[in-house]
């Protein structure tokens, strides 16, 4: 079945930016700067009413939990600020100094973004908890489709 979305998309994890992750002047990149990578990855979709059949929400998975929440993505200043109820927040308004094209590595995922610094980075969800600020994130926007 065909499908078209698009939107914004905001990341941010415990790496040091630039995230080793991405792909920079069109190299692709390699491992998490501490070896394990954990964070909170955001897509806002804002056309595309096909999201169900997205090969990656049929992708075998492991789940952990669900649990229904508000989620906002805001824009601020370069970036976002990312909240899901009272479980997850994640602010980065300041670009990373650099004259490189950024991309995120996610299959598929082909426009270039902004590479920040995080203000903040906050997960308070059983079993989840972590507290960062200072780490790495991504703001850009997405178009994904199929034939």
């Amino acid at each position: 079945m065909p499908y078209s979305v698009s939107g914004s998309y905001f990341e941010s994890c415990n790496c040091d930016a630039i995230c080793p992750c991405r792909m920079v002047d069109g190299v692709r990149g390699g491992r998490s700067t501490y070896r394990i990578c954990y964070g909170a990855l955001t897509w806002l979709v804002e056309t595309g009413p096909q999201v169900g059949v997205l090969p990656w929400v049929r992708k075998m998975s492991h789940l952990v939990d669900v649990r229904p929440d508000r989620i906002e993505l805001v824009p601020q200043g370069e970036g976002y600020e990312l909240r899901v109820g009272e479980a997850v927040r994640a602010r980065a308004t300041r670009p990373v100094s650099s004259d490189a094209v950024v991309r995120c590595v996610i299959p598929g995922y082909d426009q270039p973004g902004r590479e920040l610094v995080a203000d903040e980075l906050t997960i308070r969800d059983d079993p989840f908890s972590w507290e960062l600020q200072d780490n790495c994130a991504f703001a850009s926007r997405f178009a994904y489709a199929s034939e």
